[in-house]
């Protein structure tokens, strides 16, 4: 009788333990340390944040009391966006006392590109006064550039509100039990062979290579920003840039020239010729700058597969380059900036060229107010950029490339400390101001 009577205990027990722990500590319920806020929640604002036995379910909740000097608080959850949908919803309880001169609510944010892509939080309901648990829900939409997602309780004005048991659902299913969705691997993550040297060795630079390299550098930009196979992340440009110079430096002929870029063009991946889902306008003020193919280059078979790329180009996701959501500005994706290369070689020096110089010329909305044509640019800094002795010189010969678009918003940041010990602890700034 005592075996049976123990085994029946032994069911109960585990038919009593808690369910598998949660990823998220939604529930307030995990804290490590007793003088902190519970595991994973952190504040906003400026009004005492506490954990409180008066929970709606389970030990604990989050409260917010509000104070003279502050104008509101919050307590806030920060999730990794990996996972993929179209609707997120913020659900949870809330319990407010005296709320006044404000409100209470949920909050539910997505990030991305540096900025807040879509926001509520419940400000308009005008949730005030003294209210039991009850529950609240926020739902919008969920946007493709989500980063980061943070589910909060906020108290504006005065009183106190407590927050207990959010939950938070994609599509309607809880990321409690959602898998991470996998980040694509691009086979350009995968092409290595160049990740601490070019290999490009310049022992002289005549004129004929200075007029290949800048040919070079375009023709790379322009596939760069235009090609299918490069916008879905096929190839390591930056590499491929390395693998097709050496021919180009040894290549002085100006047609043959022309027939191994032709032919460089042609051993890209083959993909389906796609019709323009939208045509640059006749009116518009600022259009793509593609006079360099028909002034500076003299096949006639390499004009027209730079056209009929153009004419089928990418107009989707793109691997290197992304425009901010309402903004419109570009975000370059996927560019390694080679952190370790304090002076790069000649190979590299040439790569932040040849990426600065397309940058602006398919980006820089405000290319048409400088003082130069852009064009000549390039063939102007090959040089300069190859023959720089050090890294000193390096990094003043960068200067002066951005200071040619007149952009006080340009600079280099980072990577300049062998100007900054040129410079030495007292100058004074030079400001500019122009009318």
């Amino acid at each position: 009788m005592k075996k049976i009577t123990f085994f029946i205990f032994t069911i109960f027990i585990i038919g009593c333990q808690t369910p598998k722990e949660q990823k998220f500590n939604l529930g307030f319920e995990k804290q490590s340390n007793t003088y902190k806020l519970s595991d994973g929640w952190f504040k906003w604002g400026t009004y005492e944040l506490t954990i409180d036995s008066l929970s709606h379910s389970g030990s604990k909740s989050g409260k917010i009391t509000s104070d003279d000097n502050g104008r509101f608080g919050s307590v806030a959850y920060m999730i990794p966006a990996k996972y993929r949908g179209k609707t997120i919803e913020l659900e949870g309880y809330m319990k407010i006392k005296d709320v006044r001169d404000g409100f209470a609510g949920l909050l539910l944010r997505v990030d991305g590109n540096g900025q807040s892509l879509v926001f509520d939080n419940m400000q308009n309901q005008n949730i005030s006064g003294t209210k039991d648990w009850q529950k609240y829900s926020i739902k919008l939409n969920y946007p493709e550039q989500a980063e980061n997602i943070f589910v909060a309780g906020i108290l504006s004005g005065k009183g106190e509100a407590w927050f207990d048991d959010f939950v938070l659902s994609i599509d309607g299913k809880n990321v409690q039990s959602l898998k991470v969705s996998e980040e694509p691997v691009y086979k350009a993550s995968l092409d290595k062979e160049f990740d601490s040297v070019s290999k490009i060795e310049i022992l002289s630079l005549g004129q004929e290579q200075t007029d290949n390299l800048a040919l070079l550098g375009k023709v790379w930009g322009f596939l760069k920003y235009y090609h299918p196979a490069i916008a879905e992340g096929n190839y390591n440009w930056d590499y491929e840039l390395f693998r097709v110079m050496p021919k180009c430096l040894n290549e002085l002929d100006k047609t043959k020239m022309e027939e191994l870029l032709l032919q460089w063009i042609s051993d890209l991946k083959k993909t389906d010729k796609r019709k323009p889902r939208d045509t640059t306008s006749e009116d518009s003020f600022i259009k793509p700058e593609l006079k360099w193919i028909t002034n500076s280059i003299v096949s006639e078979s390499l004009k027209d597969k730079l056209f009929d790329i153009y004419n089928n180009r990418n107009q989707g996701a793109h691997y290197c380059v992304k425009l901010a959501p309402g903004v419109g500005n570009p975000i370059f994706t996927n560019e390694n900036a080679y952190i370790n290369m304090w002076y790069p070689d000649a190979g590299y020096r040439l790569l932040a060229l040849f990426r600065y110089w397309n940058m602006v010329n398919y980006f820089y909305p405000n290319k048409h107010l400088t003082d130069k044509d852009w064009n000549t640019v390039l063939d102007e800094y090959i040089p300069q950029f190859v023959n720089t002795g050090n890294e000193l010189e390096y990094e003043q010969t960068a200067i002066k490339l951005i200071g040619e678009i007149q952009d006080t918003h340009a600079n280099l940041w980072g990577g300049n400390n062998k100007m900054e010990e040129w410079k030495g602890n007292y100058f004074a700034p030079v400001h500019l101001r122009f009318v």
